[in-house]
């Protein structure tokens, strides 16, 4: 988990931008709503009902976690 958090905010975390500046994709666009450049701020806010469902989906997880080891 530390390293992907570093990534994250080290900007080097495989989004569409980092992944086309290393010529490893032919385009820094979102896959899910084709918006022009996904980096970490656009996964963060991407708006597509896949995305949207990830995220709640992920939240509910870490709820659940919280739950079971007690945080308040």
């Amino acid at each position: 988990m530390k390293i992907f958090i570093t990534k994250w905010f080290s900007n080097t975390a495989p989004t569409g931008l980092v992944l086309f500046k290393r010529k490893q994709r032919t385009s820094s666009s979102c896959p899910l709503c084709n918006h022009p450049t996904e980096d970490f701020t656009h996964i963060l806010q991407c708006q597509s009902p896949t995305a949207t469902q990830c995220k709640y989906n992920l939240l509910q997880e870490l709820r659940c976690w919280m739950n079971v080891v007690d945080t308040h």
